[in-house]
């Protein structure tokens, strides 16, 4: 080969390497951040596809994949949730970034093919041409324009073997999870899922647990309660994650209290409440007296009840209050 061959394979290469690869990032959506990448040569379905696949990323296809837009769609490709939109990818794109259901008119998407599998049968992809306002363009006709690519989002990365169930900041380490594989984006190791988003575990949000009662990401599937004291009866050995009763407190609806203050049962025309008055309503006190705001958990009179004697009896059953001065009482 000579010289000038030499040289002129090199430029080529070098020319490869410049254009290749080059990206422009489009938006986010259902958590795949979606870019224009550069490829050389024709725009085939293999070329798309080898193009996503050598920038670190997944791409995908003309249909989202999500419930029944999978015609234009292979399971090598991403799936997403169009979210009620066109099940055609380019028109879910330009109305999320243009506002138009019409890709040729969303510049960013200028000079844009998509994996298109079974369209004209020759691997030809499905493309974009914002200045002439063309769509449909067969990929096969086109040479070095740019795959339409997907990535993963921040803190996590593709896998092929994922969990089941994926951590989150709600979600126990001794959780029991399906040993199956499931294809997707999982967080990065010492990351877990908030909100559909990976962050670092040691940012999740604090729990906060009631009075006399701590977070435990393995607590019992049956807490000790007013009605069940003892550690005698079946139960499921299983973490569940959650607030639990401090030791030598015993929770009664929602509530942990000591086993003392567990009531038998409420007496007539009342009920019990985790949160009553400290100075509940009486006949003699009227209904606008002055109380500490605080929780007392305990038995309270229904509505239109009030306490007498220790007995919840209905307000228009309270005897009169008599002048003193007048009665002689």
């Amino acid at each position: 080969m000579g010289l000038q061959a030499v040289l002129g394979l090199l430029l080529l290469q070098s020319f490869l390497l410049t254009c290749q690869g080059e990206l422009a990032y489009l938006t986010t959506w259902d958590g795949w951040s979606f870019y224009k990448v550069k490829a050389v040569g024709n725009m085939t379905n293999t070329n798309v596809k080898a193009t996503c696949e050598g920038a670190g990323m997944r791409y995908p296809c003309f249909y989202t994949g999500h419930g029944r837009c999978t015609h234009w769609w292979t399971s090598d490709c991403i799936a997403f949730n169009h979210d009620e939109l066109d099940c055609r990818t380019p028109l879910v794109l330009s109305t999320k970034m243009c506002f138009t259901i019409f890709p040729h008119n969303c510049e960013r998407l200028d000079d844009m093919f998509v994996y298109m599998p079974m369209w004209h049968g020759d691997d030809t992809s499905w493309g974009v041409d914002y200045d002439t306002t063309s769509w449909a363009l067969i990929g096969a006709h086109y040479s070095d324009k740019y795959a339409l690519c997907a990535d993963c989002p921040a803190n996590s990365h593709w896998v092929y073997c994922g969990s089941a169930c994926p951590q989150t900041c709600d979600s126990s380490p001794f959780q029991i999870c399906a040993a199956v594989c499931l294809t997707g984006c999982e967080c990065d190791r010492g990351y877990v899922l908030q909100s559909g988003v990976c962050i670092p575990q040691d940012d999740c949000p604090t729990k906060e647990c009631p009075a006399n009662s701590h977070w435990s990401d393995c607590g019992s599937a049956c807490p000790q309660t007013c009605e069940v004291t003892s550690q005698v009866f079946a139960c499921l050995a299983v973490c569940v994650p959650s607030c639990v009763c401090d030791r030598g407190f015993v929770s009664h609806y929602g509530a942990c209290i000591e086993p003392d203050q567990c009531p038998e049962d409420c007496p007539a025309n009342s009920h019990w409440n985790n949160c009553g008055s400290a100075c509940p309503e009486t006949c003699d006190s009227g209904p606008f007296q002055i109380c500490l705001a605080v929780c007392v958990p305990g038995c309270v009179c229904d509505a239109g009840y009030v306490l007498h004697n220790g007995v919840c009896i209905h307000h228009d059953e309270c005897p009169a209050k008599g002048n003193p001065m007048l009665t002689g009482r």
